[in-house]
């Protein structure tokens, strides 16, 4: 046998040996790609590229340890809600090394539909109701929130039967309104219509369904996707860790975007907005089951009801991020269970908060000895919005920061409601103040008149700047106050990507509308 005879049979050997690990390797993981075709799709298919899956929900059911399930984008949205639950298949999920995927691929996930003539009860006078139940926080959904919509158009809501209108829409929540409140029953839809017509005339839309997609398993990414007008939250998981989610939106949900309970997250590129509760929920729900998120470069506005973010409990951190125009708080940082005794705690770091609420850094709990929260803001801008107001006890809540912000045109800068003289919690230092005012405790001090009374009562902002200028543009970034901060850092945030910047980047493929 010749020496190059026995180097290629040893090649081969070798070659095959190495191909044995692969399939081995590839067998061990079970990782597979898996599609799904809601036009084209049959679910008596194999869910290969060639014969895809009709439904998510029979694709989850079919799903392996690690695999990448792809959804083929239609303009036709798919029909939620979507649980990727490991209690229906004991293998969802993925491992930290190899997470299972979901990629929309720009597709929609969503709970809108019409309701067939068939579903509604006949009231009389062209009024017409069915049951309509929702674990949303629409107490107030009239105010800037479209529930109901007429031949594609958004009706009228009303707060009593006797001002129901044609093409108008009656409706208490039975988790928000006391009986009290309401001249109809709880979880009832009432809609009039024009005289003579019924609902087999007329195309009635609205949301349906529970979490539009939730997840109870470890490890998975979410990317590319959409979910809308669930009658609870868009996105939610409970108990669960390693999960990312990217360039995702959500929207027109009668909760929150996106709600998190005891899990841990991180967000990226992605966009919440119009919902009726709040963009964001993060919940820690047990004292074993930790809270920990981190959320990038994401676009969280025009939220109707409870505002921006809620983080309660956990650790929580929040980088070059836009909140602007929700109503309620902006952000909310809080404790309110007394058998979690740990707090919450939240940074914020270039940050731009703009128009809308606040930021409430506070304790619901019964017991002052738990009122532990705390938040660090370090190079943010809170823009024409309420500023700051931190109303916990310094003395027994977590340490809080305000360093390198800048407060431009405020209604409010910051108020600590339970100051009672200096303390080693709270440090506010290098900030930039364009007017307005602290207060702490009792005491009010407005700028730039009490400026120094300030510095002096209360031992900060030994290095921030008082100015009058307010900044006619959108402050992404003020040049002016360059180097001016701690360490020859920059005050205020300095967003280099523009709110019209994200539709375009948060999901790829075709985009879907209502």
């Amino acid at each position: 046998m010749s020496h190059t005879h026995a180097m290629g049979t040893e090649c081969k050997k070798l070659l095959g040996g190495l191909m044995a690990l692969f399939v081995l390797g590839t067998a061990g993981t079970g990782a597979r790609e898996v599609f799904v075709d809601n036009v084209k799709g049959n679910d008596a298919w194999d869910g290969s590229e060639g014969k895809p899956y009709k439904t998510i929900q029979h694709a989850l059911l079919k799903l392996r340890t690690s695999d990448t399930l792809h959804l083929t984008p239609n303009k036709v949205p798919y029909r939620g809600p979507v649980s990727l639950d490991r209690r229906n298949n004991a293998e969802l999920g993925g491992t930290a090394e190899q997470p299972m995927v979901v990629d929309g691929h720009g597709a929609e996930i969503t709970g809108f539909r019409r309701f067939e003539a068939d579903e509604w009860k006949d009231e009389g006078n062209g009024v017409f109701s069915m049951p309509f139940g929702s674990n949303g926080w629409m107490k107030r959904h009239w105010e800037g929130f479209d529930l109901v919509y007429f031949d594609g158009k958004p009706g009228t809501s009303v707060r009593s039967k006797p001002d129901l209108v044609p093409f108008g829409y009656l409706w208490f929540s039975g988790r928000m309104h006391p009986k009290s409140e309401a001249d109809v029953p709880l979880n009832t839809l009432y809609i009039m219509l024009p005289e003579g017509q019924t609902p087999a005339d007329v195309v009635v839309e609205s949301g349906s369904g529970g979490t539009m997609f939730s997840i109870n398993a470890n490890y998975v990414t979410v990317k590319n996707l959409k979910v809308s007008w669930s009658r609870n939250d868009g996105f939610g998981s409970a108990f669960s860790k390693g999960l990312v989610y990217e360039n995702v939106e959500t929207c027109f949900n009668m909760d929150q975007g996106m709600s998190h309970h005891s899990s841990i997250v991180h967000v990226r590129h992605s966009h919440f907005h119009d919902n009726a509760g709040c963009g964001i929920v993060d919940i820690r729900m047990r004292a074993d089951a930790p809270a920990q998120s981190v959320y990038e470069h994401c676009l969280i506005e025009n939220d109707s009801y409870r505002g921006g973010i809620e983080f309660h409990d956990g650790v929580y951190t929040m980088k070059n991020c836009i909140i602007r125009n929700n109503k309620g708080p902006a952000a909310m940082v809080t404790h309110h269970m007394d058998y979690l005794p740990a707090g919450g705690e939240a940074v914020f770091e270039n940050c731009l908060f703009m128009d809308g609420g606040g930021i409430s850094v506070t304790g619901r709990t019964r017991n002052p000895k738990n009122r532990r929260s705390g938040a660090e803001f370090i190079n943010c801008t809170f823009y024409k919005n309420g500023g700051i107001g931190i109303g916990v006890d310094l003395s027994q809540s977590k340490p809080s920061k305000i360093v390198n912000c800048a407060f431009i045109d405020p209604k409010g800068v910051v108020a600590v409601k339970q100051w009672k003289g200096p303390t080693k919690n709270l440090t506010a230092d290098y900030n930039y103040y364009g007017g307005g005012s602290v207060v702490f405790g009792d005491k009010r001090y407005a700028f730039p008149e009490e400026w120094e009374d300030h510095k002096k009562a209360t031992g900060l902002d030994t290095h921030s700047l008082l100015g009058t200028e307010t900044f006619e543009d959108v402050p992404y970034c003020i040049q002016q106050l360059q180097s001016k901060g701690k360490d020859g850092m920059h005050i205020g945030a300095c967003i280099e990507w523009r709110p019209e910047d994200i539709t375009k980047e948060v999901r790829s493929g075709e985009k879907t509308s209502r």
